[in-house]
C-alpha cells in the first residue's frame, strides 16, 4: 500500500467520536502523521499574516506545547520552514545554537529533542507547516523525507478540499479548531493594546511576547488573562526574566 493510501486510511479510520467534528480534522491528520511516519508527535499550523501563526491541530499536548513555545519566542523551525519554503531539520543541539530562547521552552520545558518542519504549499503559495517531533534526537535521521513529503501533499489536499475552503468567507470549519480559537484571543488582546495603549500590531504582539517570556508562560495564556481581566495592563512588563 502506498504512503498516500496508508495516510488516508489512518486519518479516516480514527474511530473517536470526540474527534468527529469538522473543526477537529487537523487533529485527526496530526495523529495520522504519528502513525504513518513513526514520529513521537505532530502539529499543523497555518499563517494568518506575517509571523501570525495559527495552530489548527496537534497529536498530543506535548506537540501543542511545542507550537505555543515557537509562537511565544517568535522564531523556530516552523517559521523558518514557512519563510523559506524548505524543510528544516533540527536536533536539540541545532535548536540551542540557532534559537536559544526556544531551546529553553521546547527542549528543556516540553522535552522535545528534535524537530522536522515541512512547509505546506498550495501551488506556489505557502500557507503553513507540518512539524513532527521526537523525544530522542537520534531518531530524526530515520525520518523518511520522501514519505513525509507525500504526507504533506495529502494534508494540503484534504485541507484545501474541505467544505468552505474555497468559497466561504469565514473559511473551512477546521479554522475554528480549539487551538485556533485560543490563538484568536491573542489577536483580540493585540486589539485591546492598540486601543488602550496606541500600539500597532507588531508592538502589541512584542509586548505580549515579552511578558510571556518574562513570566515563563505562553502568549496564548497571557492574552487570555488580559481579556478576562486577570492581568491588568499595568502589570504587562518588558525585559528579561529576573
Amino acid at each position: 500500500m502506498s504512503i498516500a493510501a496508508r495516510f488516508t486510511d489512518a486519518w479516516t479510520g480514527i474511530d473517536d467520536p470526540l474527534l468527529a467534528a469538522g473543526d477537529l480534522l487537523p487533529v485527526r491528520l496530526a495523529r495520522a502523521c504519528v502513525q504513518v511516519l513513526g514520529v513521537d508527535g505532530a502539529g499543523l499550523s497555518v499563517m494568518d499574516g506575517p509571523g501570525l501563526r495559527v495552530p489548527v491541530g496537534a497529536s498530543d499536548e506535548r506537540a501543542a506545547a511545542a507550537e505555543r513555545s515557537q509562537f511565544t519566542v517568535g522564531e523556530g523551525p516552523c517559521l523558518h520552514a514557512h519563510a523559506t519554503g524548505s524543510t528544516v531539520l533540527a536536533t536539540d543541539d541545532v535548536i540551542a545554537q540557532r534559537w536559544p530562547a526556544l531551546y529553553e521552552q521546547v527542549v528543556q520545558g516540553a522535552g522535545v529533542r528534535a524537530v522536522a518542519s515541512l512547509p505546506l504549499r498550495a501551488g506556489r503559495v505557502g500557507f503553513g507547516a507540518l512539524d513532527v517531533y521526537y523525544g530522542d534526537p537520534g531518531d530524526l535521521g530515520r525520518l523518511d523525507l520522501a514519505a513525509a513529503g507525500t504526507v504533506v501533499t495529502s494534508i494540503v489536499r484534504v485541507l484545501t478540499a474541505s467544505p468552505g475552503a474555497a468559497d466561504d468567507p469565514e473559511g473551512p470549519s477546521w479554522l475554528g479548531s480549539p487551538g485556533a480559537r485560543r490563538r484568536g484571543q491573542v489577536w483580540q488582546a493585540m486589539g485591546v493594546l492598540n486601543v488602550r495603549l496606541g500600539l500597532g500590531a507588531p508592538d502589541a504582539l512584542a509586548l505580549l511576547r515579552a511578558h510571556a517570556y518574562a513570566t515563563e508562560r505562553d502568549v496564548d495564556g497571557v492574552a487570555r488573562d488580559l481579556l478576562h481581566g486577570r492581568l491588568p495592563l499595568a502589570d504587562l512588563r518588558l525585559g528579561p526574566r529576573a
